[in-house]
């Protein structure tokens, strides 16, 4: 249940675990964005017609390909979940939330094996 709060100048507010969901779904889209933004800038290598980064995924173009997948889903797992923002706390926000939340971390943890391959194994 959603807890309305009148503020001292009358407005309402949304309780701290709303305004805490609403903003962890927040930075999953602009983190997402930014690193999708990022991923245009950098050099590429063509492997089977597919582009793939040469500065991180340089051999790894399974990898990118599921980095890549996995920031989609969670920019619109997140999105959808903002948009919805309906005040019962459905079962379809919860899903879109912890989907999101789920799909960034893969994401997250596809770009740190990235990292690591490049830094330990390609040195």
């Amino acid at each position: 249940m959603l807890k309305v709060i009148a503020g001292r100048d009358g407005a309402k507010r949304k309780n701290s675990k709303q305004q805490i969901e609403t903003r962890v779904l927040e930075s999953i889209v602009i983190a997402s964005f930014t690193i999708v933004t990022a991923l245009v800038i950098l050099p590429c290598e063509y492997i089977n017609g597919s582009p793939v980064p040469t500065l991180i995924f340089k051999g790894l173009p399974f990898t990118f390909q599921a980095f890549v997948v996995s920031l989609a889903i969670a920019i619109a797992a997140s999105l959808s979940a903002l948009l919805i923002h309906d005040h019962n706390n459905s079962f379809l926000t919860k899903l879109c939330r912890f989907i999101s939340i789920g799909s960034i971390t893969s994401a997250l943890s596809l770009l740190l094996c990235a990292i690591f391959n490049f830094v330990f194994l390609h040195s």
